[in-house]
């Protein structure tokens, strides 16, 4: 019986947004080629492209955040204004936020005080988890 071999699978690097924006600088002071960029980041031409397609997006949430070590730049979700608020009261609360004692009725309670009557806010969006 024959054994199958396995070539060693390299490990996928993920670049954090500091890497991201380094790697634009890079491409915009000394004209890099993507084989290039993609070597000496050790990451795929692919990604190196998609990285450069991003730029402007990339410069922009530097801009407005300055947590450079996360790997994926946030999401927007269906109720980011009811997310923030609830945000804001969390830091705004005695402690901080850091030991707020929050349970999930509470929050969909401060949900429904901010919604504006539009009906954005629904029960079953919450119970979806």
């Amino acid at each position: 019986m024959a054994t199958a071999v396995h070539p060693t699978k390299k490990k996928a690097k993920c670049l954090t947004i500091s890497e991201k924006l380094e790697l634009l600088e890079d491409h915009a002071s000394s004209r890099m080629t993507g084989s290039q960029l993609a070597t000496k980041y050790s990451v795929n031409k692919a990604t190196v492209s998609r990285i450069l397609a991003q730029k402007q997006q990339l410069r922009l949430q530097c801009e407005k955040r300055h947590n450079l070590r996360l790997k994926r730049l946030p999401r927007k979700t269906a109720f980011q204004g009811i997310n923030s608020a609830i945000e804001k009261i969390i830091l705004q609360s005695s402690d901080g936020g850091k030991e707020s004692a929050l349970t999930g009725p509470i929050i969909q309670e401060m949900a429904k005080n901010q919604t504006d009557g539009t009906g954005c806010y629904e029960q079953s969006h919450c119970n979806a988890v």
